[in-house]
Parts: C-alpha cells; structure tokens; sequence
C-alpha cells in the first residue's frame, strides 16, 4: 500500500528529487561531491542542491546519485550529444532525512555554455547485488530496497526552464515531495514514484517551536494554503523548533499534527516576500496540542480506467467555518494487484485547536468542539474526477469507498436518457397510483391505461395536474387520454434505452455484488445482474452534465431512513434508475432520480424522492414527498 497514512507519524523525510526553481544566486561555493569547473568565456555557471519533503513512515530514505546533466533541449534523449555533466566521484549515497528544516546537499557545479536550458535530469545508481544504493528504513523496521524506475540508469527528466547569462552564475534547487513518492505497496515492498514542485533558493518562511513533550509523537508542521500542501517539515528532534522554509509570497495556514494528539490550526500566516521569515511560536510559548482518541476511515479507491501511472490520493480535511479548510492527513492507496485501491487513514477524534495568526505572541488557539471527529474524506488522481464524502468519527470507524471516473466533464460520455412526455410528469403509473394521506406531490401525475378511478391521491395533495384517461377520479382531474397514452409510451422507451446502454465494466459492473455501502460514485452507467440495496447513505459526485444511468436486473432498495446525496452540482434530472422488479424506498428514506420500474414502485412511510416515479405497473405512497426535479 502507498502509505503516507504515517504523514504526520515518521521523522522529517528530506528527499529530494526534483523540483527545480531558478534562481541566480551569487557567490555561491560547492561544498558537495560535483564537479567544479571555472566558467571559460561565453559561459556561466550551473550549481545544483538537493532539499526535502518529509517522509511518511520512514527513520532512512537513501538515493545514490552518480550526477545530474543538463540539455537546451526538452526533447533530447539520453544518447543525445549537448549534454553537461555535474558527476559525482565517486556518487553519493544521501541520507535524505537529514535535509530537513531548510538544510541543502550541494550536488556540485559545472561550466555550462551561456543559453536556454530546458532539461534536467538526475540519475542515480541501481541497486545491484552487490548492495542498496537505493533503500528505505522503515520505522521500526530493516534497510529494504527502494524499487526505483528503470529511467534511473539514463537520468530521471526533470523538464524545467532556465538561463544561463556569460559570466553568471545559476543554482538550481531540487526538491522531491517523499510522502507522495515513496510508496509503500501491498506486496511489502517500496516504489518510487517521483512528485516535483518547485520552490525558491532563497530561504524565507514560517518559524516557531512546537512542546518538547510532543516531540516522541511524530509531529508534523506543514504550510497549506485552501488545504493543498505547500510545504511540510518535523521539528528539531531535541529543541522543537521548526522551519517551512521557501515559501512563495502570500498567506499560509500552519497545520501541527500528532500521533494521538488533537490538531492545531494557525490560520492566514502571512509571508509577504521572498526573504520574510514570520514566527508563530517560541521556545517559551511553544505549540501545544491537547491528547485525543483516535479513530479510522478505510475502504478502497480505485480508478476507472485503471492506471499504471496515476496514484490515487485519499485526504482527510476540516473547514473551520468560514475560515481554512486543511488537510489533517492523507495516504495513497495500494497501486498492488493484491490490495489495490486500499487504503486507511488514522485521525484524531479530539476537537481541533484553531487561532488566526497575530504578530503579537503566543496566538491563542481555541478547541473547536463542532468539529471533533468530524471530516471531509477526499479522494483524488490526476486525470480523474475528485470524489468527497463526509465521515463523523466521534463514536466509531468508518467506511469509505471510491471509484473515480477519468476527466472533468462526462466520465462515460454518456448523453441523458430520453424522457420524451413522461419528462413532464411526478408520477406515471400504468395500474394506478394509491395512497395513505397524507403525502406532498409537486408536479403533474397521471394513469394509462387503467381508468383515472385507480388514482388515490386527493387534490389536495398535488401541486400540479392529475390526469386521467376517463371521466373517473379526483374531482380536479384533467381527462386526456391521448397525451398519457403518449407519455406511456414515452416511459417505456426511456426504459428500454436505460437497459440498452452499453453496460458497465471494471468497478462499475456489479458493485459491491449488489449491496452498496459506503460509496462516492463517479457519473458512467453502472449494472447490476442481482437485486441491488443500497445500505448507508449514498453520494454521487460530479457536475451539471454529468449522466448515472443504473441498470438492475432485480429489486432496487434503499434502507429506511438513507439519503442518496448529490455533490458538485449533479443533477437529479440527469440521474436515471431502469429497475426490472419492484423499487421500494424505505421509511423515511431520500432518493434522487427518475426511477424507471419495469413493475412497481413503493415508497414507504415519510420517504421522500426529488426526481421522478415511472413504473409500468403501480405505484405506491404512504405519507410520501414526491418533487420532480429542476428542469
């Protein structure tokens, strides 16, 4: 599994690898293993350090680099002539996590010809039987081999843009995100899967201590802005003190985390230029954070298409109010045959500390009570459609599963079935509609072809128009028995186009074999060949345009008092459920959705639907809300 679930349980990982920033820096000397050469007229001069990121679960991360090369073009390959070479005699085994708190590792310098450069790569020994040159410790754990990508023998490519100016100097900082690239897998084994940012040379940023009492805790701080992370760090393992350092100009919240301990929030730090430095705490009025329980959310995320390079991210945050939303924890699931899409991710039920920040120390940080336990599970991939859903650890594990559709739009591009005149009806029904009062209908309902006599529904319960084929039923009855038979028609079109759409494949053929729990559905068609219950609440996540077309060869049913949630502005009118046996919605259950039953369709006592009830036999309410859904 690709584990970062210990992103705020292992000591700082400064692994390094590529982010490149440009920056000219002068008088800069090499203090490291490169070559070092004086710059010749008509030429400059590259330098090239190495900083990190923290490492998730890890006491050792080493990487053995023989050197880094650099090319004008982006496209040139490794045999390509015009490469410049900072090798590394003899290469350098780098304990990454000693990186940490702002400290670099200088690879080394070369004369490089004045000009544009627009790559980068770092290239680093392979593991032999002779020994790891690559490997990872993890925490309480042996030396294991780092399983590193067969491009390391011609160089990892770094595509990064900079110039060189005759006469000047240019440093280059590299700097790897390791709880996003080292990852663990179900198989036991670690992967290297590099992640790049790039961040300046020149340090500046966020400063402070947090309780030398935490520091046995795995304490992790990190700079975020909108919950993404910009910049993480550990605290000096014997003062406390810690650094974010270079950060780009602007606001920060600063995010402290424990192993049993609740969160702390400093919010709208801000670093007003590229050589602020700003406290939040000191050694005499550290960062504390209270003890807390803690609990778990699991489950799988799995993407569909599958990838093999794409990594799912599963991320637990908070929003406090109408103030940050932060990322607490997160982990990327299992990319291994064995396990794939597995993950779980341990998180404080305490309530969070929160404090704006303020120049004048110690800012005070208060427990946010409403929030305890309380988290927005996010899964996302590049390339894939971000899934949310939200979990209330306070009094028990949970459960979460996710299957992320590919793209930002239509994940299937699948068009919306058509309704045709049934589209205009709450309720249709082909063998009438009963009811136990009483129940709130807004929209027209109708029957076809049985006489209007099967309609038990009172006027009084109907915003709309009751339509029926005769002169029998409701006193405020519309007769028009040519426009229902038309709309029957319609509905059993929709019908046989719902079931004729091409049928679901991977994660969306026969989910959770017929019993979904714990779900974030990305839009596609989804098929069933059994009986489907939907047992917790149920989210479907995706935009405007997006299309859920579920087709179930049995009964459909909803546990009582569930909710189908919709997320990202999904529409319920573009949400379609083609039902061969009885669809039955449990006491005081919500629905979302045109319902398209081959049979009945029973609603039970206090259940509620935005959407539509099409069946081809009857339906039937028991003190029921039945609203058709925004055009």
């Amino acid at each position: 599994m690709k584990l970062f679930d210990n992103f705020f349980g292992s000591k700082f990982l400064a692994w390094l690898l590529a982010s490149l920033f440009v920056v000219a820096v002068a008088g800069c000397g090499s203090s490291g293993g490169g070559d070092t050469a004086a710059a010749a007229p008509g030429t400059g001069t590259l330098g090239v350090s190495l900083t990190d990121a923290p490492a998730c679960g890890f006491d050792k991360v080493y990487v053995t680099v023989v050197k880094v090369r650099a090319h004008q073009s982006s496209s040139a390959a490794d045999t390509d002539a015009g490469w410049t070479d900072i090798a590394l005699k003899p290469a350098q085994k780098i304990d990454l996590l000693s990186l940490n708190n702002g400290v670099l590792f200088n690879l080394g310098e070369t004369a490089l010809s004045a000009g544009h450069y627009t790559q980068l790569r770092l290239v680093l020994d392979p593991n032999t039987a002779a020994g790891l040159a690559n490997s990872v410790v993890p925490t309480g754990g042996a030396e294991t081999a780092l399983v590193t990508p067969s491009a390391v023998q011609s160089g990892i490519k770094l595509v990064n843009e900079f110039d060189v100016a005759s006469g000047q100097r240019v440093d280059l900082l590299l700097d790897f995100d390791a709880c996003k690239s080292v990852v663990k897998r179900g198989n036991g084994t670690y992967a290297l899967k590099p992640v790049i940012k790039v961040i300046p040379f020149v340090p500046n940023g966020i400063k402070g201590f947090v309780d030398t009492a935490l520091l046995g805790s795995g304490v992790m701080l990190t700079a975020q802005q909108n919950g993404a992370i910009l910049q993480s760090t550990a605290p000096n393992a014997q003062t406390g003190e810690f650094f974010l350092a270079r950060l780009a100009p602007g606001n920060y919240d600063v995010v402290a985390t424990a192993n049993g301990r609740a969160t702390a929030v400093i919010a709208a730090v801000p670093v007003a230029s590229t050589t602020s430095i700003v406290n939040v705490s000191t050694n005499v009025t550290p960062i504390t954070m209270p003890v807390s329980a803690s609990r778990s959310v699991s489950g799988t995320a799995v993407l569909s298409p599958a990838s093999s390079t794409e990594i799912t991210y599963v991320a637990a945050k908070q929003t406090f109010g109408a103030a940050p939303i932060v990322t607490v924890k997160f982990v990327a699931a299992d990319d291994s045959t064995t396990t794939l899409g597995a993950y779980a991710l341990t998180l404080p039920t305490g309530a969070p500390m929160f404090g704006q920040y303020s120049a004048t120390l110690p800012i005070a940080l208060a427990a946010q009570t409403g929030l305890a336990g309380k988290y927005t599970i996010d899964a996302s991939a590049t390339g894939y459609q971000t899934q949310s859903a939200s979990k209330d650890l306070s009094t028990a594990d949970a459960t979460q599963n996710f299957s992320l559709g590919s793209g930002t739009g239509t994940a299937t591009g699948q068009a919306p079935v058509g309704l045709g005149t049934a589209g205009n009806f709450a309720i249709l029904s082909k063998a009438g509609i009963t009811d136990v009062p009483a129940s709130v209908i807004t929209g027209d309902i109708g029957t076809s072809p049985i006489t209007g006599a099967s309609i038990g529904v009172s006027c009084a319960e109907v915003t709309g128009k009751i339509y029926s084929v005769d002169a029998a039923g409701p006193a405020c009855k519309t007769t028009d028995a040519v426009l229902l038979t038309t709309a029957v028609s319609n509905m059993e079109t929709a019908y046989t186009d719902a079931a004729g759409r091409t049928a679901g494949v991977g994660p969306f053929l026969n989910l959770g074999a017929g019993t979904v729990a714990n779900q974030t559905l990305v839009p596609g068609v989804y098929t069933w060949g059994s009986a489907v219950t939907i047992t917790t609440d149920l989210t479907l996540s995706g935009g405007p345009n997006d299309v859920w077309i579920f087709q179930i060869t049995g009964t459909l049913d909803m546990a009582p008092a569930k909710k189908l949630l919709l997320t990202g502005g999904a529409l319920a009118k573009n949400v379609f459920w083609q039902v061969k046996d009885v669809a039955t919605l449990g006491a005081g259950s919500h629905f979302e959705g045109i319902v398209l039953a081959q049979t009945k369709i029973a609603l039970v006592t206090g259940a509620s639907i935005n959407g539509r009830l099409l069946a081809q036999t009857a339906v039937t309410l028991q003190s029921n809300t039945v609203t058709q859904p925004a055009p």
